[in-house]
């Protein structure tokens, strides 16, 4: 009996009957809630008034849950979902000389949470570095966009180099190109004719939170007498470097520099005179810094407050369980003029218990009786043995953490060392698996009593595997420490373990071994296990973070700082159907942009001194639903339509009681617009207001608007909060209220059942109701109070009409059915079905009019469609649902003809058929839609043709051409074969000046072809050099030549797109291919068998690259190459004007076939009127053997003198993410990233090859590195992935060092130095002591001779202590340097503690040491 007492959101709290409330204390803790009512009634007027006002208040309330609060009381607060969150100042407290520190902690969330994300002062978002100092204003501001290209100003000037923009057109989000002019910055490349919106986040300079100080340096050389480059230490204020020759007797000259970029200047000075570069640099130090704590309960301590507040803060401030930010602030009257700053988080809060992917089958330990031995949860099973015996002294809901759990004792005397052995998931329930899977688990074990954690010898998580046999093995484990149970509330787990070969099922276990002969007397309790196929944090993690509302409900409900209720009293089925609705993918339509998402989903930030009520009740609301309390289970509604489970007819009634009807709501309790506010994500969680729904319709039929407002306290998303509203306004239009009279077949329905309701003496058939209360009467009988509903209420942007979609009460004649109208087909591309292999089926679409006729929607009741082909004789029927008013055809052939009918079927009686329509099927054999939207831009180097995407299922390609009078007559858009592409974007690089006219049509799977051209005139002319701006831009550091690091072979010839093959005299057999490139992707080779032995005889490539007259006037060429040891590389510039050959330049160089090596070559003083480049590279003069050969990568033509660090040509291929389960193979090109949809991971394209993609890579670092114990033995560079295998000497500890700069004072005061260094490492030893790492900083001062502070000091260190873990740190340390004093610097790796002979890993994965100068 389905006894509730029934909770609704606002908008449905005035049903009929009696009110019935209860208290917040009664939620805690009632098993059971029987409510005999005869009805729930409307609530009086005012009271519904005062109760609305009451709630708006509070939801307001809820912008207050990012401002920071000191008060003496505070209540705690749970962060649900994702929210922007604040809270009260835990500490405040200074330190320093004068006080002049200022350092608090902001407690955001009472419990552990999943990630603290961006940081705000006040309402800005600050910028953060490693370190957690405050670096600069992440600061957005959003603009509307209609056109490809735009200008905006900012509020003040951007930061260089921190100007990004995106264009947002629903879900689909550009990145902009920028380019900045003092406040204005203009975007290109956006959507011509869409409309979007604009965001530009960008860095203001000055940053208030880092003031930036102005210091002067002087640095000297030697003049060459020829142009020369000297990098300086600093990058140099723009216009500060001034250069001073000193020529002895004859006096001194200044010299004017030729080029300033980066920290290089380029000079021309006189031969043997001392040149002085004097220059402005400047830095600034970070006046605040805030760091992260997610609330772990092993949460250490804050060590810089540690080390600071002298005693106030002490190492047991650790503060566990509670998730916070520390903040530090150094006074500055500027920066902070307005006070303490507001500080705030964007916060992902608790994780949620998602029981509906727990391969766990009885995680909530129901089943379990107490005794000795006891029952333990059903489907569970233990293993005691050795003189142990096992008694189970507890199940339930534990009060500190919610959870639920089982208690063990174990006890006795050991006779021999054995495992006690607690498993959930045994042979018998455990899940399929299959060799190769991964699997994960995760539990909270603790120590409840008795004998000390140390007792055990081995405790384990284990993930288990069984064979076909039943017999389980522990595939990983993960030991348990007192550190870890004793007391604790952490979950342990055991991730990512690879299930080996024979694996038919998983599980999971708790494994506890005793030593022997041993008392045993000990209370272990494992609460909510978890097990499942993937890895923590995936989306198949039971205890992931979540923002799904059904899943926010059931964890509040059952948290310690919630609800309390015990997870027993959570209809876990039910609400599990819930929350699956609310995660369907759902395309919402905002301001005529789509965005696809889940249909619900919620942020909130609930306190200890709400009601718990009100919670449930928002978060309720955000997925349009409801909550009630019934039979001691909390039941959950998400707003979507539910089929009937049920059908109430004559049978159900209780005797001759009257069925009593209430035909719509009373005028007062009506509303027909809604307007309110929600906590916008996008705005950083501050409330907005919602588009007001004010349906046109709903306001003439009721003469006049009844407005409402509402605040959504849990809504996140405008479209959502629209949705929402307008279920609401269609909801309240099913007015209709029943209260029948049943019997005991009424037993089975519960709050929230649709059902069916027929009863023919009252002309309802089959029309749907939902149970919105049931009760006893006073004769015995139940009572139901129904109210009708329909699904139209929950259909996505369905239009408000007058017209009842479930019409109340009429008798219609039993008889009498109406025929169908409208019937219709329709058939060709748009209705192709594509199978999941590929192939297309043809079908054809048959469509009528919807039939309202009850008997006819009924379930007895259907509509029939009756096809036959031309010359056939036998109809083909098909049968569906009365309510349905479209079915495809299968079977219909292409280019025939067929007949078409239809009639309608009602319980009793049918109509007569309709009127018969031909129809010629067309099929497959249909055209393809023609291409629309087909524009053109003109970028630098190439033509930008774009169109409208094709969404047919059977769109195979779109083909591009040009010119000529028609179609036929067109020519492919580039060389002799057809240009087609697959998507809507091409670029047509650089195409011949002149006007074209470009022709594009699309060709289907078929091989049909789009009937009408869709066309546009392209002229190419000189902006194709400038960019479509047609303005001079500075070229200076553009690639210009396409396809440069030869990853495109688009003909799979073996020679990369773009480049010509050149041979000059005997050269033999020639062969090309990619190769492995330099750094990634692809290289290109060439190789020969039998070159000459002369300088003629020659063999490599050629690529041209137009320029346009007059663009540059310095350029350089530089390539990477490296070839075998017995041929001469030649790089070769030829230039043209007008296509007649003017000069050229060249440079010979040699390889050792091993290592890569860049060759430039300048080209200064380009005559203005040259347009046309060629560049060659080819091997010539063969001086021993038969064969040779070069590989090449990452040429490079720019604008400059010397050469920059390669880039890509600006045109060149885009990354492209492939989302599917099929490996995407060649299609893929390098950097290209794949997300495997089978497994959940991300690999990226490396060398023609898959790699996973990590969260921490290898880093880029440009630092020489030492070899071991060597302080002079520097290489080149800096491998940022050093593997280092040891094996520890006689006498330790072991060096290791990293890497080294060093730093002259080239002035005449002395200089105080910050010394600063970091690494992430990784230390394993395959077994013995447990090591330790020093982290060191040796400063060795040349000119005073030995190191810093004596011979051997550790200047700086960190230590850690541990075996197969990653350490990340930084270590920073000031020193003082005389004028004219030059420091070297190395960092080191010290490993002690380990035995002799001992043999381990070191890797290194980034290292940096840098100095700077602070103060003089």
């Amino acid at each position: 009996m389905a006894e509730a007492v029934y909770f609704a959101i606002e908008y449905v709290a005035t049903a009929i009957g009696t009110e019935m409330t209860f208290t917040a204390a009664e939620l805690y803790f009632a098993s059971e809630v029987i409510v005999a009512a005869a009805a729930l009634g409307a609530a009086k007027q005012q009271q519904v008034a005062a109760e609305r006002k009451a709630r708006q208040a509070w939801a307001r309330s809820q912008s207050d849950r990012y401002l920071m609060s000191r008060g003496t009381l505070e209540p705690r607060r749970l962060v649900l979902g994702q929210r922007r969150v604040s809270g009260p100042m835990a500490y405040v407290g200074s330190y320093g000389t004068d006080r002049e520190h200022l350092v608090f902690v902001v407690a955001i969330a009472a419990h552990e949470v999943a990630e603290i994300g961006a940081v705000y002062f006040d309402d800005e978002e600050v910028v953060l570095d490693g370190s957690g100092n405050v670096i600069g204003i992440n600061r957005l501001e959003t603009f509307s966009i209609s056109s490809a290209s735009d200008t905006f100003t900012l509020q003040g000037p951007p930061k260089s180099g921190t100007v990004e923009a995106i264009a947002r057109y629903g879900t689909t989000t550009m990145t902009l190109g920028t380019s900045v002019a003092g406040n204005d910055v203009t975007v290109t490349g956006a959507h011509a004719t869409d409309v979007g919106r604009c965001e530009i986040r960008y860095q203001p300079d000055p940053c208030p939170y880092k003031p930036t100080g102005v210091f002067a340096a002087q640095q000297s050389t030697v003049a060459t007498g020829s142009s020369q480059v000297v990098a300086l230490s600093h990058t140099p204020v723009s216009g500060s470097v001034k250069i001073v020759e000193d020529l002895g007797d004859s006096g001194q000259n200044e010299i004017t520099p030729t080029s300033v970029v980066g920290v290089n200047v380029t000079f021309t000075g006189t031969a043997g005179a001392t040149v002085y570069i004097s220059y402005q640099w400047t830095t600034g130090t970070s006046l605040a810094r805030v760091r992260k704590y997610l609330g772990r309960m092993d949460d250490a301590a804050d060590s810089a407050m540690v080390a600071a507040l002298g005693g106030q803060w002490t190492t047991d401030h650790r503060g566990a369980g509670v998730a916070k930010l520390v903040v530090e602030l150094d006074y500055d009257r500027e920066a902070f003029s307005g006070g303490i700053p507001n500080v705030s988080a964007a916060v992902k809060g608790l994780r949620c218990y998602d029981h509906r992917i727990n391969d766990v089958p009885n995680a909530l330990c129901s089943g379990a009786v107490l005794g000795t031995p006891g029952t333990l949860p059903t489907g569970w099973s233990r293993n005691v043995s050795n003189g142990l015996s096992s008694e189970v002294v507890g199940y339930g809901t534990d009060e500190l953490t919610g959870l639920p759990y089982l208690s063990l004792r174990i006890f006795g005397t050991t006779t021999a060392a054995g495992t006690v052995y607690i498993t959930p998931t045994p042979d018998a329930v455990a899940p399929a698996a299959a060799p190769g899977d991964t699997w994960s688990c995760r539990a909270q074990v603790r120590r409840v009593s008795g004998s000390a954690w140390s007792v055990w010898s081995f405790p384990r998580l284990q993930v288990l595997r069984y064979d076909s046999g039943g017999t389980a093995t522990a595939e990983s484990s993960t030991t348990l420490t007192a550190a870890m149970v004793d007391g604790k509330q952490d979950w342990v787990e055991v991730t990512d373990a690879a299930l080996a070969a024979g694996a038919v099922k998983a599980g999971m276990r708790l494994a506890l071994q005793y030593p022997d002969a041993t008392v045993i007397d000990q209370t272990v309790m494992l609460l909510l296990p978890q097990l499942w196929e993937g890895d923590v944090g995936d989306a198949t993690d039971p205890g992931a973070w979540s923002e799904n509302p059904a899943l926010l409900v059931d964890s509040f409900a059952t948290h310690p700082l919630g609800g309390r209720l015990p997870w027993s009293q959570i209809d876990t089925d039910w609400n599990g159907a819930q929350a699956t609705i609310c995660d369907t993918i759902t395309t919402y339509t905002v301001g005529g942009v789509d965005y696809v998402r889940p249909l619900y989903t919620a942020g909130y930030v609930a306190a200890t001194d709400q009601r718990p009520v009100d919670v449930l009740t928002d978060l309720c609301a955000a997925m349009g639903g409801e909550w009630v309390y019934q039979d001691g289970k909390l039941r959950t509604k998400a707003g979507a339509w539910r089929a009937p489970v049920l059908t109430l007819d004559e049978s159900w009634l209780l005797g001759d009681a009257p069925v009593q009807s209430q035909m719509d709501l009373a005028r007062d309790d009506k509303v027909n617009c809604i307007r309110g506010g929600f906590y916008d994500a996008s705005q950083n969680w501050q409330s907005v207001p919602f588009q007001p729904i004010e349906p046109a319709a709903y306001i003439a039929l009721d003469k006049g608007k009844l407005p409402t407002d509402v605040d959504y306290g849990a809504i996140t998303f405008e479209g959502q909060a629209g949705y929402v509203s307008a279920c609401r306004l269609r909801a309240d239009r099913q007015g209709e209220v029943l209260q029948v009279k049943c019997n005991y077949r009424a037993w089975e329905a519960e709050p929230f059942d649709v059902i069916n309701v027929t009863l023919a003496r009252f002309g309802l058939v089959s029309k749907a109701y939902e149970v919105r209360q049931d009760g006893w009467t006073l004769d015995g009988g139940i009572l139901l109070t129904l109210r009708e509903t329909d699904s139209s209420v929950f259909d996505m942007d369905a239009e408000f009409t007058t017209a009842d979609p479930a019409p109340n009460t009429r008798l219609p004649d039993p008889w009498s059915v109406a025929p169908i109208t409208g019937l219709a087909a329709a058939s060709g591309t748009t209705h192709l079905l594509k199978q999941q292999d590929g192939t297309i089926v043809t079908r054809v679409s048959v469509t009528w009019d919807a039939v309202v006729d009850p008997r006819v929607i009924e379930p007895t009741g259907h509509i029939e469609i009756e096809w036959l082909p031309t010359g056939g004789s036998v109809w083909q029927t098909i049968r569906v649902p009365g309510d349905r008013a479209q079915v495809y055809l299968i079977g219909p052939k292409d280019q025939t003809y067929i007949l078409l009918r239809a009639r309608a079927v009602g319980a009793v009686g049918k109509s007569v058929d309709c009127a018969q329509v031909l129809h010629l099927v067309l099929g497959k054999s249909a055209a393809p839609a023609d291409v629309t939207g087909l524009t053109d831009e003109t970028i630098y180097g190439a033509i930008e043709l774009e169109w409208d995407e094709s969404t047919e299922a059977d769109y195979a390609e779109t083909e591009l051409r040009r010119d000529g009078t028609d179609w036929a007559s067109a020519v492919p858009l580039t060389g002799t074969t057809p240009t087609v592409v697959r998507g809507a974007k091409y670029l047509w690089a650089w195409p011949t000046q002149g006007t074209y006219t470009v022709r594009a049509r699309h060709r289907d799977t078929s091989g049909n072809i789009s009937t009408t051209s869709a066309t546009t005139t392209v002229i190419v002319d000189d902006r194709i050099k400038l960019g479509s701006s047609g303005i001079d831009v500075d070229l200076a550091g553009i690639n210009l030549v396409p396809n440069s690091s030869y990853e495109r072979d688009s003909d799979l010839n073996g020679l990369a797109d773009n480049f010509s093959a050149y041979s000059n005299g005997t050269v033999g057999t020639i062969t090309n291919s990619q190769v492995t490139g330099r750094v990634s992707g692809y290289a290109q080779r060439r190789e020969a068998t039998s070159l000459g032995a002369t300088s003629n005889d020659a063999t490599g490539y050629y690529t041209d690259v137009d320029i346009g007259p007059g663009a540059i006037q310095n350029m350089i060429a530089s390539a990477w190459m490296k070839t075998s040891a017995n041929v001469t590389y030649r790089l070769r510039i030829n230039y043209y004007i007008a296509g007649v050959l003017q000069g050229s330049r060249i440079v010979d160089a040699s390889s050792n076939g091993t290592d890569w090596q860049r060759v430039s070559l300048p080209f200064t003083s380009v005559p203005s009127t040259v347009d046309k480049i060629r560049i060659y590279q080819w091997m010539h003069t063969r001086t021993s053997g038969t064969t040779v050969w070069m590989e090449l990568d990452d040429l490079q033509l720019e604008e400059a003198t010397i050469p920059s660090a390669w880039h890509p040509y600006p045109g060149d291929y885009e990354v492209k993410v492939w989302v599917q389960s099929a490996d995407p193979g060649a299609a893929a090109k390098e950097n290209d990233e794949w997300v495997n949809t089978s497994d959940n991971r991300i690999y990226v394209r490396k060398s023609g090859a898959w790699v996973r993609k990590e969260t921490v890579g290898d880093g880029d670092i440009d630092t020489p590195k030492l070899d071991d114990n060597a302080a002079t033995d520097m290489v080149t560079t800096f491998d940022a992935s050093d593997v280092y295998n040891f094996t520890m000497p006689a006498s330790p500890p072991l060096y290791r060092n990293l890497c080294t700069t060093s730093y002259t004072n080239a002035t005449a005061a002395a200089v105080e130095l910050e010394i600063s260094a970091f690494a992430v490492r990784e230390l394993t030893v395959t077994s013995g002591a447990t090591p330790v790492s020093v982290l060191s900083l040796l400063p060795y001062q040349i000119n005073g001779g030995g190191y810093v502070g004596g011979p051997g000091t550790w200047e700086s260190h960190e230590t850690v202590s541990g075996t197969d873990v990653r350490w990340v740190e930084s270590i920073t340390d000031t020193y003082t340097l005389g004028a004219g004093d030059t420091i070297d610097v190395t960092l080191t790796m010290q490993i002690s503690s380990v035995t002799t002979g001992q043999t381990g890993t070191l890797t290194t994965n980034g290292a940096m040491v840098r100095i700077t100068a602070v103060k003089r």
